[in-house]
């Protein structure tokens, strides 16, 4: 079977056998993404595997402590904490197949299967640097266009598939995107935050 699994960088869909658990999930992920256990200097990463649907995860890396090099005791850092980004767009996932779903009788059958994860890694790929501040976005209830565009530094090709993507509709009355039901389940996920 394939399952899609959001991690704090892309989107994966990977093939396991219909009876994976959650550490076979987490293997195939590191195999696929080309992820290793991978450590900076004096820092140590936790992969963890979350289970959000049978064919649907995320995995969240922390930084588990610091190594002191004088003493070699193990002790924890300051903690920062950071959006659990891979754990939203996991959340988003669903909402995101309802969007394509709805959009579909314009794009395809084809594309409405694949449009979630194509979606993501889209906006992964493109937004990078601004990818938290698209939980922003989503707190307005009309955008103009230009303004968005200029926000996040992309054309407004670009902003307005954002948008869609996202479940605004455009109102030609209003010359602006404006939210909608689907904008609203987006914007109640509750994002969750971990230890960076």
């Amino acid at each position: 079977m394939e399952v899609v699994v959001v991690d704090y960088r892309s989107i994966y869909v990977i093939k396991v056998d219909n009876e994976a658990s959650c550490s076979d999930i987490l293997a195939a992920y590191m195999h696929i993404s080309g992820q290793k256990y991978e450590s900076a200097p004096n820092k140590q990463y936790i992969f963890r595997a979350s289970t959000h649907s049978p064919t649907l995860y995320s995995i969240q890396r922390e930084i588990k402590g610091d190594l002191d090099n004088d003493t070699k005791i193990f002790h924890f850092s300051v903690v920062q904490h950071i959006l659990d980004i891979a754990n939203w767009w996991a959340q988003a996932y669903p909402i995101l197949e309802s969007i394509a779903v709805a959009t579909g009788a314009l794009t395809g059958v084809a594309t409405v299967v694949s449009a979630p994860v194509i979606f993501i890694r889209w906006v992964r790929n493109r937004i990078s640097k601004n990818e938290y501040m698209l939980l922003k976005v989503l707190e307005k209830d009309s955008w103009n266009v230009s303004l968005l565009s200029e926000m996040l530094a992309i054309n407004e090709d670009e902003t307005k598939k954002l948008l869609r993507g996202f479940g605004y509709t455009w109102d030609s009355r209003k010359m602006l995107f404006i939210a909608t039901e689907h904008t609203e389940k987006l914007r109640d996920i509750k994002p969750k935050y971990i230890r960076g």
